[in-house]
């Protein structure tokens, strides 16, 4: 029986496309712009980069800048005995948490004369620079490599980053806290990570960043991130353990003291701006996310970071605006939040050369980078020309400020006429850069010198020998007191002087009314020798400090054996 032949075909082809990537539109990247190309290679660079910037912006110069008012409290703290609550000048301080003062001592041990103002520089530069790690972490997994080295250059070189002091950035040690549980909130979801990170939290500031936390999981809403008990166990459990060794060494009311310190606070109506401007040069980038064509260039969870971060920095401006005591816990989650919402911003921003995508948001991008590249150059050329021409020992920081103001305008106007916003977002980064140089060149040895207690404080303790402590009989400013680098304690009446622990002369500071009170009427006073006389910083009244009778002991006073006359 013939057989026929059986036409032979083909085998179809299987086919395995690529997978759509996640975070955000690929039919937005324009492979005429090099996409793929340009994430590969932000790829490479990523982690040196993300180390440089930290470097420049947040550790270059971090222990340079005198403490004010509120961070000598801390410092004062950090040289006396560790406790639930920090000591200062002898008494507890309800506002001084314990968690940043076992960090600045462990800081301390690594000094050759015990804890200096790095003791507090360092501890919260270091958070900055962890807080920085974990945002950019999770743009390079939640959206591109791209995304995640614009993040770091949002985050490390903003001005609050550049600063780092509390009244511009907010608490940073607090804020690692409060960052990491809310970055874990939306990545895994709430856990027992987010009840550690809460826990760190409140060692740091107390209850007020845990209740920025519970807020931020209300505003957000998602199942999986709410208040649950593996996230609240930790927190209870601290707030006990911390409770009972507080009450244990200090009295109830100053557990009580600390708990309702915050609400006694005013609210902050002004916050909002302040932000923004310690965010800038990047946080006024966020307002482009009103472009539905910004909002819809992300996709999946990508999408569902960059509006979860959104979310959290809108809540924390909210409530730190609005609620008594929330101001300073909430300034680092949204800080934190407007620098990763602009950083993706600028990303979706970058793909968008030679593509079709809506006009309007590339011209009000270009608008704003050269707003506020002419605005800092004008900043510039008006106090560096004055500043120039005055001071010559500031003239070389001026003159390289200048230069990358100038270059960074260039290359705004460039971005404008051609519409191109890698040239804007290389103008943003000139910036960044030429407000570090006049931050770490000019305004902190500036500062130091004109507005600090620093000089004075040290005037005064170069009188007293190494370990000696002054004794006061009302509250000097707590910069000045620290500023002198010796123990300070107050005492209640001048009788008790005489009784205070240690040998030898002991050293007593008076304002001019307490000096003249002690020449005219001395009854009861111990007697006094005139050690040094010293004016104030606006030379309106006098400072004395004097020392009692006895011999001058050159050591520790309270050890045994170890002091000599």
């Amino acid at each position: 029986m013939p057989v026929e032949p059986v036409p032979a075909t083909r085998p179809p082809r299987l086919r395995a496309d690529l997978p759509e990537l996640t975070g955000f539109d690929s039919t937005s990247t324009s492979d005429s712009a090099g996409g793929d190309d340009d994430s590969r290679w932000f790829d490479r660079i990523g982690r040196p980069s993300v180390v440089a910037l930290a470097a420049f912006f947040v550790l270059l110069g971090a222990g340079n800048y005198d403490l004010d008012a509120t961070e000598a409290r801390l410092g004062l703290a950090v040289g006396d005995a560790l406790g639930p609550f920090g000591r200062v000048v002898g008494y507890w301080d309800p506002s001084v948490w314990p968690l940043p003062v076992v960090l600045g001592q462990l800081c301390g041990w690594f000094e050759e004369e015990g804890a200096t103002q790095n003791a507090i520089r360092w501890p919260s530069a270091i958070a900055g620079c962890l807080i920085g790690y974990l945002l950019v972490r999770r743009g390079r997994l939640g959206l591109n490599p791209r995304a995640g080295a614009m993040v770091a250059l949002a985050w490390f070189g903003s001005l609050a980053l550049v600063d780092r002091s509390i009244g511009v950035g907010g608490d940073l040690i607090a804020g690692l806290g409060t960052v990491a549980a809310l970055d874990r909130l939306l990545a895994k979801g709430s856990g027992w990570a987010v009840g550690f990170w809460a826990s760190w939290a409140f060692l740091a500031g107390g209850w007020p960043p845990v209740a920025v936390l519970a807020l931020c999981t209300v505003v957000l809403g998602r199942s999986g991130a709410t208040l649950t008990g593996k996230m609240m166990i930790p927190v209870a459990l601290t707030f006990a353990a911390w409770s009972a060794w507080a009450l244990w060494q200090a009295p109830a009311e100053v557990w009580a003291s600390a708990l309702t310190l915050p609400v006694t606070q005013p609210s902050k109506w002004g916050m909002v701006l302040a932000v923004v401007a310690a965010g800038c040069p990047w946080a006024p980038f966020v307002g482009l996310m009103a472009a539905r064509s910004i909002q819809e260039s992300w996709t999946g969870s990508g999408r569902s970071l960059v509006m979860g971060w959104l979310q959290i920095s809108g809540a924390a401006l909210l409530v730190g605006s609005i609620i008594p005591g929330l101001a300073t816990a909430s300034t680092v989650p949204a800080l934190a939040g407007l620098a990763f919402v602009s950083a993706s911003v600028w990303d979706r921003a970058w793909v968008t050369v030679g593509s079709t995508s809506p006009v309007a948001p590339r011209r009000v991008l270009a608008g704003l980078t050269m707003l506020i590249a002419g605005l800092w150059l004008l900043i510039a050329l008006l106090w560096g020309g004055y500043v120039a021409f005055s001071v010559a020992y500031y003239r070389a920081t001026i003159i390289v400020t200048l230069a990358f103001s100038v270059v960074g305008f260039v290359f705004a106007v460039e971005a404008a006429r051609r519409s191109d916003p890698r040239r804007g977002f290389a103008a943003m980064a000139l910036v960044a850069v030429a407000l570090k140089l006049a931050h770490w060149g000019y305004y902190v040895p500036e500062m130091n010198y004109r507005t600090s207690a620093g000089p004075w404080g040290r005037a005064i303790g170069q009188w007293v020998p190494d370990k000696h402590p002054i004794y006061t009989l009302h509250v000097w400013p707590a910069d000045l007191a620290y500023a002198t680098g010796r123990p300070v304690r107050q005492v209640a009446a001048p009788q008790l002087i005489e009784f205070q622990p240690g040998k030898g002369s002991k050293f007593v500071l008076l304002g001019e009314s307490e000096y003249t009170e002690y020449l005219n009427w001395s009854d009861g006073w111990p007697k006094l020798i005139k050690v040094a006389e010293f004016s104030d910083e606006l030379g309106l009244s006098r400072r004395f400090l004097t020392r009692t009778e006895g011999p001058i002991l050159i050591g520790h006073p309270f050890k045994a054996n170890s002091a000599t006359e």
